[in-house]
């Protein structure tokens, strides 16, 4: 998705391994009884983690981004798109 006024924030490969950690480490922390919500809380922080890093002038286009791609994917699964 191309962003006006906007650098690019395409995610690279060594971005998206660190990210994939983060995934990791979060998940195996998760406790038992933890729900969907708990999940979408881990995605974020390792998002915002990940957008901070690197993105930090265009953190606000960027969580705009990654909700609208949370969103589109649940259409996508769910039969909705």
């Amino acid at each position: 998705m191309r962003r006006e006024n906007m650098r690019d924030c395409t995610l690279t490969e060594i971005q998206k391994e660190h990210i994939l950690a983060d995934i990791q480490g979060e998940l195996s922390r998760l406790p038992a009884g933890s729900d969907f919500g708990d999940l979408g809380n881990l995605f974020g922080m390792v998002a915002a983690k990940a957008a901070k890093e690197d993105y930090s002038d265009d953190l606000e286009q960027i969580k705009k981004e990654f909700l609208v791609g949370a969103k589109h994917g649940f259409m996508l699964m769910d039969g909705t798109h």
